[in-house]
Formats: structure tokens, sequence, C-alpha cells
């Protein structure tokens, strides 16, 4: 037990030097909480107090040195004699008590350091639970914020399904159903938003609670989150280490331990107690006109208590002890029986939100294809609005199913951890490792009104995913870029290399580009796709900055930055001359809305 606790120091030591600086990844907010939580404030300071029970309980063994003086001054008058006199008395002493044989002190003694060591235990215990309720937290936040932000997706999709339905109705290509049905489901995601920007500030304010600050933004998960299972791949390893070393069971079992000794402290109650006692008192003891007096006396020997009878006092004492052994007992059954069971659901939670996150993967990708087959078959006339619209909403939930497991999955390894007792700052820190920095970007949400229906742009936090939302249909589409006509010393390369903004726009967004060129002149931009021979497939698209008309080109369409990076470094020695560099292929789609 003392090799454990000097372990969990060394961890709560590094826990305090990690992220001294603010910040608002998972770190950040541990460290936070370790120095503002008031929970774990108040655990550290009843460790701390009850630490000193050893030394309150040592006390009765050790000597016991007094030092007393007193000065007194009386006047005495006798009218029948006539007589008077007064007299001055002042003395001190010093005494020095040693118990020789005490059992009770002894046993409280005894007590006294298992009841020490279940509350070194209790506090680690609490401890790991910090790690695990700031975690808790902040993973919640993220989880909050993923579903406000494919719920808002969601909306802008099936904004652009209405004001493209309404089209249709206008020239008569659908009954006013599909436009009842499209309002409907319009509706409802604007009400589920409200509900989700509440659920997010909650979260927040629950974040709060643990480390006193407010954050504005959050590093979040990176595009793949490493799915580890539980080492050892046992269960019934994983109980036994919880059996030896959760926190919580060993603060039980001191607990009993410490009920056990009382037991016998209590029934020695009733002992003789043996003291040797040496005391030293000199007197000064002076009449007005008749001298004074001096006296010093010198005591050596040994005292014996021995209490007889105290009215059935220790009996009581002594039943009351037993009961209360009984009761610590049964609390470290329960203590035990619940670390198992922890321990053996984490585990199997960890094992299932596994399977649940890659099935949920493979979910994404066949609600996605059976998106594109509705879409087709309601250009064609076999699929109605309803079936589009139900389509989408089951991918947007499997979207939203897919960031909630990742988190849970996180969550559910934290508490595997802590059941067993192994949890650490740097479980924390390993996890810390798989987030990104916070970012944001531009969203265009698209807000229908009785007349029209028109784009509000609106910031929010970016999180790279694998799973971000795909635009359905594009109810605004950018002009596209035209190449001037080719001169007589300029042949028309340009085109090969041209698309229209159509095409990146269904790109997918969480994918790489690299632009390697912005232009105000078309002529500059044509010159050089005529100029450069590119390998990777290349983009001209026009976007507006600040009343200026740009031409910018972009160059691949790239699943990792990985693959971006070693293209970007093969590019011809005259496209890295204009220095270019690696955007999110979402950034482009914002300039072209």
């Amino acid at each position: 037990m003392k090799r454990q606790l000097v372990k969990f120091a060394v961890v709560v030591g590094l826990g305090a030097f990690l992220g001294q600086a603010y910040a608002v990844d998972l770190l950040g907010v541990y460290n936070q909480a370790t120095t503002s939580d008031p929970t774990f404030k108040a655990a550290h300071s009843q460790w701390q107090s009850n630490r000193e029970n050893i030394a309150i309980s040592r006390a009765a063994l050790l000597p016991q040195f007094t030092i007393g003086a007193g000065y007194g001054y009386s006047y005495v008058h006798t009218r029948r004699i006539d007589s008077h006199y007064s007299n001055r008395a002042g003395n001190y002493s010093l005494t020095l008590d040693q118990p020789i044989f005490n059992f009770q002190s002894w046993s409280k003694l005894k007590q006294s350091k298992s009841s020490v060591k279940g509350s070194a235990a209790t506090f680690a215990a609490s401890a790991q639970d910090l790690m695990l309720r700031s975690s808790t937290a902040y993973f919640n936040v993220l989880q909050a914020q993923d579903v406000l932000r494919y719920d808002r997706a969601e909306k802008l999709s099936i904004a652009r399904q209405l004001e493209r339905t309404k089209q249709r109705y206008n020239v008569g290509l659908i009954a006013i159903t599909d436009v009842y049905q499209a309002q409907a489901n319009y509706d409802s995601i604007a009400a589920q938003e409200i509900q989700d920007k509440n659920d997010l500030s909650n979260q927040k304010e629950k974040l709060r609670e643990i480390t006193g600050l407010h954050y504005k933004s959050f590093s979040s998960l990176g595009s793949r989150l490493p799915l580890l299972k539980p080492n050892p791949a046992s269960i019934d390893s994983w109980v036994k280490v919880a059996k030896r070393q959760n926190y919580s069971l060993l603060a039980a079992r001191f607990t009993a331990l410490a009920a056990q000794e009382n037991i016998t402290s209590q029934s020695t109650g009733r002992l003789p107690t043996i003291d040797a006692e040496g005391k030293y008192v000199y007197t000064n003891n002076s009449k007005i006109n008749a001298g004074a007096r001096h006296s010093n006396v010198t005591t050596v020997g040994v005292n014996l208590n021995f209490p007889v009878l105290q009215g059935g006092l220790v009996s009581a004492q002594t039943r009351q002890a037993k009961f209360d052994y009984q009761k610590a007992l049964a609390d470290w059954e329960k203590t035990r029986r619940s670390a198992v069971s922890t321990t053996r659901q984490s585990y199997l939670g960890v094992l299932s939100y596994i399977s649940k996150i890659r099935a949920d993967r493979q979910a994404i990708i066949s609600n996605r294809s059976a998106l594109k087959a509705t879409e087709a078959g309601y250009i064609v006339g076999t699929q109605t609005m309803v079936d589009v619209l139900n389509v989408q909403a089951e991918l947007y939930n499997v979207q939203k199913s897919y960031a909630i497991d990742q988190y849970q999955y996180i969550i559910q390894t934290l508490a595997l951890k802590q059941a067993a007792g192994t949890l650490s700052a740097s479980d924390l820190m390993q996890i810390n490792s798989w987030l990104q920095q916070p970012r944001r970007h531009t969203i265009y949400r698209k807000v229908v009104t009785s007349k029209k229906a028109k784009f509000v742009k609106k910031a929010m936090p970016y999180k790279r995913s694998v799973v971000a939302p795909k635009v359905v249909e594009k109810k605004v589409t950018p002009k596209p870029f035209v190449a001037p006509k080719a001169t007589a010393t300029q042949a028309p390369k340009a085109v090969q290399h041209t698309t229209i903004n159509k095409q990146i726009l269904d790109m997918n967004p969480d994918h790489f580009t690299i632009q390697i060129l912005a232009t105000g002149a078309s002529t500059k931009a044509v010159e050089f796709m005529n100029k450069v021979n590119l390998n990777a497939k290349a983009y001209c698209y026009t976007a507006k900055e600040n009343g200026k008309e740009w031409y910018k080109i972009i160059v691949g369409d790239f699943v990792s930055i990985e693959r971006a990076q070693q293209t970007l470094k093969n590019l011809p020695p005259a496209v890295r001359k204009e220095n270019p560099w690696i955007r999110k292929i979402v950034n482009v789609q914002k300039e072209l809305m």
C-alpha cells in the first residue's frame, strides 16, 4: 500500500506541472481543476487533517512536562485583640509525567495508523475521480458542439431542399405536399437547433463548476481516433488488478481494520495504567515583620490507576465498536462488489464502443450511397421528397452517433482504468495527444422565410472529422470562371485544367488542396496554367474579396494533409516560386458561397 501511495503522489505531482499556462485542451482543463475544483480541495484538506491523528494518538505515549506558578497576598485583622498581619506567598512547580503502561493509548495509535491509510486511499480515489470528472465534462462539451454542428448542417441541407422543392412546385413538377413535408422538416430541425444550443451552454456550465473558468473554444478530436483495446485483453486480469489496487476498495479495507482496532481500544478501557511522575515545588511564604520561609520539595514516584467500576461504560463502548466493525465489513464487501462490477462493465463498454465506432463508419458510407440513390430516384420521379428527407436525416443521425460513440469510448477507457486503480496523468497526456488545436471556419446557414431564402454567415468551431456533412443540393452556385479567348500565340490549354465551381462544391469538405496562385488578372491565371505542366488535376475559380475579383488556382483533392504535403514537395520549381500552400477544401467552398 505504501508503494502504491508513493506512486500516486508522483502522479499527482506530475499533474501539477502539466499545462501551467491557460489552455483549452484536456490537460489545461485538468490542471485548472486540480487548483479550482472544490470537491478535490475538500478531499485534500480532509486527508491532511486525518494525517494529524497519528501525532495526536502518539502524544498520549510521550512525556508530558508541565510548569506551574502561583502568587498570593493575604491580610488578617483580629478585632478582639487588635492584631493584624499580612502574608505574601509565591510558588512554582515543575512536573514531568511519563506513561509506563497504557494499553488503550497503544491501541488508539495503531487504530489511527490504519485510519490514516484509509484516508490516503480515499484522497487517491478522489484524485482519480477528478481526472474522470474533468475529462467527462470536457468531452461532453465537445459532444454537444458536434451535435449542434451536425444539426446546423442538416438544417442548411433541408433549407436548400425546401427552396428547390418550392421552385419545382412553382413550375408544376411536384405536388404541394412535398413542399409541406420539406417545410415541416425544416421547422423541426430549427427547434432541435435551439435545444442543442441550450445543451451546449449547460455542458459548459458543468465544466465551469469544476474549473471555475469559462472557455470559449476547445481542442477537438482529430480525423482518426486510435481504437485501443484494453491491455491486458482479459476481463479477469482487470478484475484482479481492481481487487488489488482500487483506491476506494483499499480505503474500505483500512476503514474496516481501523474499526477492528477500535474494538481492542475500547475493551482495554478497564485495564490499569501506570505512570512515572517527577515533581519539584518551590514555595516562598513571608509575613510582615516576621521574616520569610522558603521550602523546596522534590518528589519522584510511580502512579497506578485502576478503574474498577465505571457504570458499564466500557462494556457499552465495546459493544458499539463491534457493531461499527460489522458495518465496516459490510461496506468493504459492498465496495468490492461495486469495483468488480464497474470494472467488468467498463471493460465490456470499451469493446462495445470500438465495435460501434467501426459500425458507424460503415453506416455513414452506406447512408451516403443510399442518399445519392434516393436523390437520383427523386429526380426521375421514382422517389418522393419524403424519401429524400428521411434518408438524409438518417445520414446525419449516423454521423452524430459516430461522434457521440467516440467520446463515450474515451470516457469508458478512463472509467476502466479508474476502476482498476491505474488511472494517472499519463493517460490524460495520451488522450490529449489525440486532440488538435481549435480553429474556426465559416459556414453559411440558409434561413428560409415566406418570401425568399438567404444565407447568413455564422462562425462555428471547426472539427476535423471523416464524417463531415456533405451538401446534397446547392441552391446558390457562383458564376464559373471563363477563360479568355486564346490568341494566336496562346493555345487554349487552360480549358483542360479549368472546371466549373460546382465540382469544387461537391468535394469532401474535410479533404485538402494546394493553392498555387491567386491573382487579380485573368490573363495571368490562363498564362500560368498553360505554362505549368501539373500531374495533379487543377481547378481555377473566381472569388471576391473586399469588392475585388480574384482568380485562384488550386491543385488536387487529397484525403489527408500528409498526401498534400508530399505533392507540395514534388511541385515544379516554377510553381514553388509562387509560394503555394495547403488549404482545407471547406475554406475554398466557403469562398465560392
